[in-house]
């Protein structure tokens, strides 16, 4: 009877082990450029018509958020997006909302998703305050799904 009860505790602490076992969260990080002097472009390749972003020197203020993602339990990134505007030269507040969004070419690019695309719906506030931008996110990326992404975030650029 000890033997059979013995046996049961190891059985039961082995089977408390199995389930508490280590579960990785997925690789996930994020960085930030503030980019002075600067303003986007898109390019458009003739053949897809599909467009992309670059940042040149000219005088307005561009933001860059870049989110890096990978698989549970990797110890580097296998995809990366980013979100990118840009303010207007001079300015020390901004809001940003519905096609607003677009005009000032607010978009989203990255591996994990086709192309890249102009967002238009949401609102993006900015204050700055002792050189620091103070930047509050809340757009919905325009997804061919029926369950669209939104980005929230609040960032401070430096």
């Amino acid at each position: 009877m000890k033997k059979i009860v013995l046996l049961f505790i190891i059985a039961a602490a082995f089977a408390a082990c199995k389930k508490s076992g280590t579960v990785l969260p997925p690789y996930y990080e994020e960085s930030y450029e503030l980019l002075g002097n600067s303003r986007l472009d898109t390019l458009t390749d003739p053949e897809s018509r599909n467009f992309h972003y670059e940042v040149n020197s000219g005088k307005n203020t561009v933001f860059v958020l870049h989110y890096y993602k990978g698989p549970a339990g990797a110890s580097a990134p296998n995809a990366e997006s980013k979100l990118l505007f840009q303010a207007d030269s001079g300015v020390t507040d901004f809001t940003y909302r519905g096609a607003e969004l677009a005009t000032h070419l607010t978009g989203y690019e990255g591996t994990d998703y086709p192309h890249s695309t102009l967002i238009d719906s949401g609102v993006i506030t900015g204050h700055l305050s002792n050189r620091v931008w103070n930047v509050i996110i809340n757009v919905t990326l325009p997804l061919q799904s029926a369950n669209p992404q939104t980005i929230q975030t609040q960032v401070q650029f430096q």
